[in-house]
């Protein structure tokens, strides 16, 4: 006997359509012929209906009058139910139904057994996954595993075939109803699709959008096996999907994971995942060394011995070095130059990018919160650095909810299980963390001022050798006092020493592109670069900032009488005050 689910397939008689032409033979002539034939189907469905009646043992219950049964043989597969619930998804004339189905056409021999409409209805991922094994590509990547496609299609045939629930009459001429979890596996495959600027949905893209369903015996018998999603993009050549895939993927173990089936599987640390390493960055040599900033060290370190609320607070405007801090003491503790209590101490850098991209749903942001959190527990030498740490008030919060990352963080904070070391500005402060008095106790407020010109001429003196190795130049002494100089002069909007190291920096970067090919000899910067490159950054004409200071201030008076007239106390009062200003007497 021949049956399939949708009556729209006409090289396939199912049970509906000989009931149908059953009781619709008088009116119509020309089927008369056949009549007899599908009364014949009907017997036979009716005495299988007697047989699953027998096995249930259904006593006490009114037997419909037709059961909707399907017959698992060579002419109806899990493939072709697959391709009839597809059908009802997205139609006959969707070009995404015929991609689908293209992919997943039957190529084997069909399942032994009986079993009920219903339950293939509930089993649709079973039914996609051993359509898969059919399926080219995805056997291949099964292949390339040692990955058994006889004994995982007996495992799911025999699932499939666990229950017989019988369906009347009614429910048979309806189409089938795709589960919610099978909704979602070729929903993700679309997009994949899509994303990748495909034009067919390949089996590789259905076995990836079916790992992300957790509750799924087909999942199951894939993890069982020590087969996951890595192990697919791996396979099928799609490197960079792969590395993402494990960038991303949340801490937590896979319901269906078990540890005895798990082999050689390790899972990455979150503090690897979310955070740079700035004492392995300090033994390699990568961090740029702290100069000064003695108080300002020594206040972090006693407050981070504390018992409770050991946590430091660097507040400081915009590039004063507050990061600096952070590592240079990464640097102390790899040359050892620090107190017994912290010499073993790793600091570890957030990325609050990096924990809140992908958390697309609810609870994801949570779970890598508390992950990185027992990572820290298990981990007592760990000393978390947060720099720009307003951004984690409101970090992965939705709509009118209060859980953020600051939030998640106050009891580790308060209870001393978490170390960290915090930067922001005083605008920032100001707007977050005076207003949560709850989160501003859990930190002690360090305030990192600017640094003078004479400290941050010994800052650039700390950092010529890292730039003229970088650059291949040669900083000429009065070129960092001209930096200092200038920066202070004329960009009043920024901070020592950040625009310093900048002019610097840029001055190094003009000359090597000016350098013509070849050449080995390393150039020497003057005073000069630095000027022109602070007239291209502060728009200033180059022949104002070469002119002589003391000369402009001798044709001042003179300048302003020009252009002044009858306020000649004003004049003598601006001039004094200018004068004063530039001779340096005012800092005494």
């Amino acid at each position: 006997m021949t049956n399939d689910i949708h009556s729209d397939k006409p090289q396939n008689s199912s049970i509906s359509d000989n009931a149908h032409a059953a009781t619709s033979s008088q009116e119509e002539g020309s089927r008369s012929a056949a009549t007899s034939e599908e009364i014949k189907g009907l017997e036979e469905a009716q005495s299988l209906k007697e047989k699953i009646l027998g096995a249930q043992s259904l006593s006490g219950k009114k037997p419909p009058s037709l059961y909707r049964v399907v017959l698992l043989n060579d002419d109806f597969t899990p493939e072709a139910f697959v391709m009839a619930v597809l059908r009802s998804c997205f139609g006959h004339n969707e070009e995404q139904s015929k991609n689908l189905i293209q992919e997943i056409q039957n190529k084997g021999s069909g399942v032994g057994g009986i079993y009920s409409y219903e339950i293939a209805e509930t089993k649709m991922d079973q039914h996609l996954l051993l359509a898969l094994t059919d399926d080219e590509e995805a056997a291949e990547v099964l292949n390339r595993k040692d990955i058994s496609l006889e004994d995982l299609r007996r495992e799911l045939r025999e699932f499939l075939a666990s229950g017989v629930i019988p369906t009347s009459r009614d429910e048979l001429l309806t189409p089938p109803i795709p589960t919610l979890a099978f909704q979602r596996v070729i929903q993700r495959a679309i997009v994949r699709m899509q994303a990748e600027n495909e034009t067919t949905v390949s089996g590789i893209d259905l076995l990836l959008s079916l790992f992300s369903e957790k509750e799924s015996f087909a999942v199951y018998t894939l993890m069982k096996r020590n087969f996951t999603r890595l192990e697919v993009l791996e396979s099928s050549g799609r490197k960079d999907a792969a590395k993402q895939a494990q960038a991303s993927a949340k801490m937590g173990r896979h319901p269906f994971h078990d540890p005895d089936d798990m082999g050689d599987e390790m899972e990455e640390n979150p503090l690897q995942l979310y955070c740079r390493n700035l004492t392995e960055e300090a033994k390699e040599g990568r961090l740029d060394p702290l100069i000064g900033r003695e108080k300002e060290l020594f206040r972090t370190i006693q407050i981070l011995c504390r018992r409770h609320k050991n946590n430091p607070l660097l507040v400081g405007h915009p590039g004063v070095g507050k990061t600096a801090i952070a590592e240079g003491l990464a640097t102390k503790i790899v040359k050892g130059e620090i107190p017994d209590p912290l010499k073993k101490i790793e600091i570890y850098a957030l990325n609050t990018g990096a924990l809140v991209a992908g958390t697309r749903y609810r609870g994801d942001f949570e779970e890598r919160i508390v992950a990185l959190l027992e990572a820290i527990d298990d981990n007592p030498n760990a000393l978390l650095f947060i720099d720009e740490a307003h951004v984690l008030m409101g970090a992965g919060s939705s709509n009118n909810s209060g859980t953020d990352a600051a939030n998640l963080l106050k009891p580790a904070l308060a209870s001393g299980k978490l170390r960290c070391i915090a930067a922001t500005t005083y605008q920032e402060y100001r707007q977050s963390f005076e207003r949560d008095p709850a989160l501003g106790r859990r930190f002690q407020k360090i305030d990192v001022a600017e640094p003078t010109e004479d400290q941050t001429l010994a800052i650039l003196e700390g950092l010529k050798p890292k730039l003229e190795c970088f650059h291949k130049v040669l900083y000429a002494p009065e070129a960092l006092k001209s930096a200092v100089a200038l920066s202070v002069r004329h960009l009043h909007q920024r901070q020592l020493p950040d625009k310093a190291i900048d002019l610097l920096d840029e001055a190094g970067a003009a000359n090597r592109l000016k350098r013509p090919s070849g050449r080995k000899t390393p150039s020497k910067i003057s005073p000069r670069e630095i000027e022109d490159v602070l007239a291209v950054i502060a728009n200033i004409p180059v022949p104002r900032l070469r002119r002589n200071e003391a000369a402009r201030l001798r044709q001042l008076r003179s300048n302003l009488e020009k252009t002044i007239f009858g306020q000649q106390k004003a004049i003598d009062t601006l001039l004094s005050a200018v004068v004063l200003s530039r001779s340096g007497l005012r800092d005494v």
